[in-house]
């Protein structure tokens, strides 16, 4: 019998490692997407994992959730074509068309997360922000997000964003385009299982009331929480 136990425990750690593959696992798929691996394009399934190099394509009205296997999720927005780089201790995105929200748990140590956009480069440690290659913004929920244009770079605070096409890199109040794009990762399927939701559940609240006062059109900033505490 002493015997068979450690056998059963190696069974049963690799079953467990089984579960958790490298990559990204789609979670949910709403509308018409489509997954390019290999040179080879297939309908997007949910379960399915996505690997380096990948591509994920979505069509009108239509969206993909992932869950990374380190800890974080994100969601590829309507129209938009991403290409998974690379996914580990070092993640890198390609947004070449099309909008991300992505939600990330704190890295560690050497750990990164970067994503590329036809305009700019976005680096971050463990935030949740989104990005619009059309509107050519990032905006950050909660945490902040290092923006790399050229040789200029800037770091871009909770509720606020920064417009990558301006001549002069600089952050600016969440417009309301930018607010309602924020809105939309508390609805992400698998981010209340991300490290620091609580953060997320907060800056959401405060966004999604600012929304409903209709104040982003009238000159009035969306204040971080600390500042709103304050008051």
């Amino acid at each position: 019998m002493k015997q068979v136990i450690p056998i059963f425990l190696c069974i049963a750690f690799a079953i467990g490692c089984a579960d958790k593959p490298k990559g990204a696992r789609i979670t949910m798929i709403r509308g018409l997407a489509s997954v390019i691996s290999a040179g080879k394009s297939e309908p997007a399934a949910v379960g399915q994992v996505v690997q380096a190099n990948d591509e994920i394509i979505t069509e009108k009205d239509s969206i993909v959730d992932l869950q990374i296997a380190n800890g974080g999720a994100f969601r590829v927005a309507e129209n938009s074509k991403v290409k998974i780089n690379s996914l580990g201790e070092e993640s890198e995105m390609n947004l070449e068309k099309g909008g991300l929200l992505v939600g990330l748990q704190k890295l560690k140590g050497k750990e990164s997360f970067t994503v590329r956009t036809p305009t700019a480069l976005a680096g971050v440690r463990g935030t949740s922000f989104s990005i619009s290659a059309e509107r050519s913004t990032i905006a950050v929920l909660t945490g902040s997000v290092e923006v790399k244009k050229g040789e200029t770079t800037v770091e871009v605070p909770e509720l606020k964003e920064v417009r990558t096409t301006a001549e002069k890199l600089e952050t600016k109040s969440l417009s309301r385009a930018s607010a309602e794009e924020l809105t939309s990762i508390g609805e992400i399927e698998g981010i209340s299982e991300v490290e620091g939701f609580d953060e997320i559940q907060k800056n959401l609240s405060l966004v999604v009331l600012d929304i409903e006062k209709e104040t982003l059109g009238n000159g009035k900033q969306i204040q971080p929480r600390e500042a709103q505490e304050k008051k």
